[in-house]
């Protein structure tokens, strides 16, 4: 076979050596190539220890969760009986005697901690019991451990705590540990189709996940150090230092006593006294009695200085791209109401794929759900399987100015361009509950003989352009 070299290359400056840049890297393995299974444990323990001490990382995480990780369960099925009977059943499924083996936390509660735990570890895996519980698994938990008396097969492909088939690259066991002390000791080896995983992927060629925190790792990390060196260097601007310039020869001395911040030095001869007294007390007032040719100057320093503020804030504002936040999430100031808004859109789409990723996760726990209790007795639910149907509706966000987004809404939909089942999981609710819900209260208040009237409001087609609110563009 022969081989064409088209051209002599070097085409392309960012692949040219020079002597002002770092070496350019030539590592192109699979990505556990370039974060071993001992590396991977320091990763792990420095993204855990940064929400634990950094108050900017642990907020950022609750944030990321309130975006991310809040859903609901909704039946579609047109049964009207099967439905009410598939959301009771979630509803008992949800809670956490139920839910964790444990009994400590619920669905809700759990989804958080799963989407912490695969943020700052990269994966989290759940067992799936017979018992209909799931038993979490952090990550660091999974990893390349030797059973008592073990010899692995030249045939047996483990990575990190993975067994994979050589031929097609699937998952068939995973490796874990229990913990003792800073370390793990061989625990189980579990098949993978009893694990139900969620982990951050950044390839193909990539068996392990990896914390999209590791590229903001040593920004956070280097701002907490400059946050520490300027606060000291503030403290030490806080003590106030003062300054006698005499003519005299004699030296000052500083004085033992402490009662007030007070100098009188009125009637003492100059050559009998060795020092001044001067001490910190009840007086905000400070006095001192000089003798001429003598000077007193309070030493003091602007620190921190704007710069070193300005250097300090950029640094997380670059940190936190690790989450997808646009800089008005830390600093409401940095934009007007318009600019707020775009990046509101902006980062809820960033969050359509990391939210899909737990939608799989809950279809995969639901189904699990649903065997094992049609296992255990249930013959309605196996009487209904074919006609289950249901979806997960992430919470929704209000409206920032419910007249004119109601009449872009009405808008939309006359022209085919939305939906209001669409426009209702956008605000986190059911348009039909809405609809039945409403003809509950309109039923209520005819057989009351009461009105239904919502006063002082106009269909929304029925508003004009004068009447609309002016959003202020505020900063």
């Amino acid at each position: 076979m022969a081989w064409y070299n088209w051209g002599g290359g070097g085409g392309y400056d960012a692949i040219k050596k020079t002597g002002n840049r770092k070496t350019l890297s030539t590592s192109n393995g699979s990505h556990e190539m370039q974060l071993s299974n001992s590396e991977r444990k320091k990763a792990v323990a420095n993204t855990r220890d940064l929400r634990r001490n950094m108050i900017i990382v642990s907020w950022a995480v609750r944030k990321h969760l309130d975006y991310i990780s809040d859903f609901k369960y909704k039946s579609k099925t047109d049964n009207t009986e099967l439905k009410a009977y598939m959301e009771n059943k979630v509803k008992e499924w949800s809670k956490a005697k139920s839910f964790d083996q444990a009994g400590k936390v619920n669905l809700r509660k759990g989804l958080r901690l799963l989407e912490s735990s695969r943020f700052l570890d990269g994966d989290v895996f759940s067992y799936k019991l017979r018992n209909g519980r799931l038993q979490f698994i952090e990550g660091d938990r999974v990893a390349d451990m030797k059973r008592p008396n073990e010899s692995i097969s030249d045939k047996e492909f483990w990575c990190q705590g993975i067994k994979i088939n050589p031929k097609t690259g699937r998952r068939s066991a995973i490796r874990v540990g229990k913990r003792k002390g800073n370390g793990l000791e061989w625990l189980a080896d579990i098949s993978a189709k009893n694990i139900i995983d969620l982990a951050y992927m950044e390839r193909f060629d990539q068996e392990r996940g990896v914390s999209p925190l590791m590229a903001a790792i040593q920004t956070f990390q280097d701002n907490a150090e400059g946050f520490d060196y300027s606060l000291q260097k503030l403290k030490i601007g806080q003590l106030m230092g003062m300054v006698f310039t005499r003519d005299a020869e004699d030296h000052f001395k500083q004085s033992d006593s402490d009662i007030s911040l007070s100098a009188d030095l009125a009637g003492v001869d100059d050559g009998a006294r060795e020092g001044y007294e001067v001490d910190f007390g009840q007086s905000n007032l400070i006095s001192a009695d000089l003798e001429p040719g003598e000077d007193l100057k309070i030493i003091e320093s602007a620190n921190p200085a704007n710069e070193v503020q300005a250097f300090l804030t950029l640094t997380i504002e670059l940190a936190i791209k690790a989450f997808d936040f646009p800089t008005s999430f830390f600093d409401s100031t940095k934009a007007n109401f318009a600019g707020s808004r775009s990046d509101d859109i902006s980062y809820k789409k960033s969050c359509s794929t990391k939210k899909e990723d737990l939608v799989e996760w809950l279809d995969e726990w639901i189904a699990f759900k649903i065997q094992h209790d049609i296992l255990n007795g249930d013959t309605y639910l196996a009487e209904h399987i074919s006609n289950i149907k249901g979806e997960w509706v992430s919470t929704g966000t209000e409206w920032w100015d419910t007249l004119k987004q109601s009449k872009g809404a009405a808008a939309m939909i006359g022209m085919s361009l939305d939906n209001p089942e669409r426009i209702a999981k956008e605000l986190g609710t059911d348009i039909y509950e809405n609809i039945d819900a409403t003809a509950r209260v309109m039923k209520y208040a005819d057989s009351k003989g009461v009105p239904f009237i919502l006063a002082g409001v106009t269909g929304a087609g029925d508003v004009s352009d004068d009447e609309m609110p002016v959003k202020e563009d505020r900063k």
